[in-house]
C-alpha cells in the first residue's frame, strides 16, 4: 500500500536522479513516478538508457505495473543534480559519482542506498560539503531481464544523516566537535554555502521514506548500517560459497556450522570497534534467513551473472577492521580469499 505524499514537499519540485539503475533503483523509480514526482535513471550505457526508456515492468505478488522512466547517460546530462539517490554497487559507487561529477554542486543531496560500510566516507571525502542522507532497506527485488523487475518482497527501509549536523539553535560553541558541520564553506566555482541542518537533512529523508510503503526517518541510522552490514557478512558470502538459497544456511551440518564461525568472529570484531549489536548476529542471521528462506542473495544473483562481488566491502571490510584492532579474522579472510579467487 502507498503511502500519500505531499504535493508541496521537496521531493515534488526538485530534481531527482537515481544513480544505478539495477532493480533497487528502478524499483524506487517506480515509487517516484507512482507519486508523479520527475525522476531521471541515469544509465552507463546510451544502449541501456534506450532500453530502459522503452518501459519496465515492475511485478509483485498483487499486480504487474508498467512504467516509463525518463532515462539519460553522464554524457546528455544538462544541468546541475539537486537530488541524486545512489544505488549502485559498492565497487561501482566512487567512479559512478566521478562520471556526473561536473553536475554535483555543494548543495547537492546525496542519498546512499546500498549495502556495505566504507564507501559513505569515501563519499564524504570526496564530497566533504555536500548533505549526506545513509539509507538501508530490507527490500527484496530482482531482474527478470533487463526490463523487467520482480519485487519480491517490501522490507523496512530507514534513511538518517551520515553526520549529524547542529541545528540552528546551536551556540557555536568551539567546544562541540561537530562545529565543522555548521561552517561555511567555499569552492572555486561556487558562492559560500552553509552546511545543512538535521532538520532540512529530516525533511528531505523523511519525504523521501515516505516513498516506501515501510519506509521511515532513524535519528541514529548508523546503528542500523553496521546491524545490516554484519548481516550482510553473516549470509550473501556464504551462499556464494554454498550455491543456496538463504534458508538453506540453516541446514543441520557443515553450512550451519559455518555460518555460526563466521558470527561469532563478526561479534567479536564489531563489538572491538564500539559497535555491540544486540541481539547476537547469529540470532540476527537466522532471523534473517528464515524470514527470505527462499531468497537468493544479491551477492549470488551477481555471481550466477558472472558481475563484480561486494564481498571486500562486506567480509573483507571486516578484516580491516580487526587487522586494525589486532584480532583474528580467519574465517572470514578465508571466505573472502575464497570468493575473490572464483571472480577471477
Amino acid at each position: 500500500m502507498n503511502r500519500r505524499v505531499d504535493h508541496k514537499s521537496p521531493l515534488t519540485h526538485s530534481n531527482w536522479y537515481i544513480l544505478g539503475p539495477g532493480a533497487i533503483g528502478t524499483l524506487w523509480a517506480s515509487r517516484f513516478l507512482t507519486h508523479n514526482i520527475p525522476v531521471s535513471l541515469i544509465c552507463r550505457t546510451q544502449q541501456s538508457a534506450h532500453s530502459l526508456s522503452q518501459g519496465f515492468t515492475l511485478e509483485n505478488q498483487q499486480s504487474s505495473t508498467r512504467f516509463s522512466p525518463h532515462c539519460v547517460t553522464s554524457d546528455h546530462l544538462s544541468q546541475p543534480c539537486e537530488h541524486v539517490l545512489i544505488t549502485c554497487k559498492a565497487h561501482q559507487t566512487m567512479d559512478a559519482l566521478h562520471s556526473i561529477g561536473q553536475f554535483i554542486r555543494p548543495t547537492t543531496h546525496l542519498v546512499l542506498l546500498q549495502n556495505g560500510i566504507g564507501v559513505a566516507s569515501q563519499i564524504h571525502t570526496q564530497y566533504p560539503d555536500n548533505p549526506l542522507i545513509l539509507g538501508i532497506t530490507n527490500d527484496a527485488a530482482y531482474r527478470k531481464t533487463n526490463n523487467h523487475i520482480h519485487h519480491v518482497a517490501t522490507g523496512d527501509t530507514w534513511f538518517g544523516a551520515w553526520e549529524t549536523p547542529r541545528d540552528n539553535a546551536s551556540n557555536g560553541s568551539n567546544n562541540n566537535p561537530n562545529n565543522n558541520l555548521q561552517k561555511t564553506s567555499t569552492s572555486a566555482d561556487h558562492s559560500p554555502t552553509p552546511h545543512p541542518t538535521i532538520d532540512s537533512l529530516r525533511t528531505i529523508g523523511g519525504r523521501l521514506a515516505e516513498l516506501s510503503p515501510k519506509g521511515q526517518w532513524d535519528g541514529n541510522i548508523m546503528r542500523r548500517v553496521w546491524q545490516k552490514f554484519a548481516i550482510n557478512c553473516a549470509i550473501n558470502g556464504l551462499t556464494v560459497l554454498y550455491q543456496c538459497k538463504n534458508g538453506q544456511l540453516l541446514d543441520q551440518g557443515p553450512k550451519q556450522q559455518h555460518l555460526q564461525r563466521i558470527c561469532t568472529e563478526i561479534d567479536q570484531i564489531i563489538a572491538a570497534n564500539d559497535q555491540a549489536l544486540e541481539p547476537p548476529i547469529y540470532e540476527s542471521a537466522v532471523n534473517i534467513a528464515k524470514q527470505t528462506a527462499l531468497n537468493y542473495s544479491s551477492m549470488l544473483q551477481d555471481s550466477k551473472n558472472n558481475k563484480a562481488l561486494e564481498i571486500d566491502y562486506l567480509n573483507g571490510y571486516l578484516c580491516t577492521i580487526a587487522d586494525q584492532k589486532n584480532l583474528a579474522c580467519e574465517e572470514n579472510r578465508a571466505l573472502t580469499q575464497q570468493l575473490n579467487r572464483r571472480a577471477k
